[in-house]
């Protein structure tokens, strides 16, 4: 009797956390999709914002204006 109340315990606790893991891990799951679909979105509103604006690169800061300026005149191109 005793030994069959000690394991079917044990076997609930062990059920118990299990189920909580599963859960937990289901729910990472759910907020990972739910965070690569918000990247995506906001991946997109910028490559929109950025071919509406026409600035490319620039407004975001990735090459800065000397550069560009620099790379034009090595081309044989006039700076403005």
């Amino acid at each position: 009797m005793k030994l069959g109340l000690g394991l079917g315990t044990l076997l609930m606790i062990v059920m118990l956390i299990a189920g909580i893991g599963y859960r937990a891990a289901v729910r990472t799951e759910a907020v990972s999709h739910a965070v690569q679909f918000n990247s995506t979105q906001k991946d997109l509103a910028l490559a929109i914002q950025l071919a509406v604006s026409g600035d490319g690169c620039l407004s975001l800061g990735l090459a800065p204006p000397g550069l560009l300026a620099s790379v034009g005149a090595s081309m044989g191109q006039e700076t403005v």
